[in-house]
């Protein structure tokens, strides 16, 4: 049995949840996620080209070739956490 402000912080967080304002931020901070994991891990495999490989044409390939499965991932991860916004119902179309 819940204790009664454990229940009250449950619903409380299930209404948080499912507002429309949490999904929204969510995806905005999915993105970001992503879109920042990819950019990091392309500006390492750059300084590991250049630093390493010294610029060659091989190590270019050998550099990007490591950055497809964190790629590859970030987008999966992206696609997990986006959540479908329903658009906001109008009063006047419920009259």
């Amino acid at each position: 049995m819940l204790y009664p402000y454990r229940q009250g912080i449950k619903l409380k967080s299930r209404e948080i949840y499912n507002s429309r304002s949490y999904k929204i931020i969510n995806n905005y901070i999915a993105l970001l996620c992503s879109t920042s994991l990819i950019v990091y891990c392309l500006m390492m495999a750059m300084l590991c080209w250049a630093l390493k490989f010294k610029c060659s044409e091989l190590g270019f390939y050998i550099c990007i070739a490591g950055t497809i499965p964190v790629i590859v991932f970030s987008l999966y991860f992206y696609k997990a956490t986006h959540e479908v916004v329903p658009p906001e119902q109008s009063t006047l179309n419920n009259e």
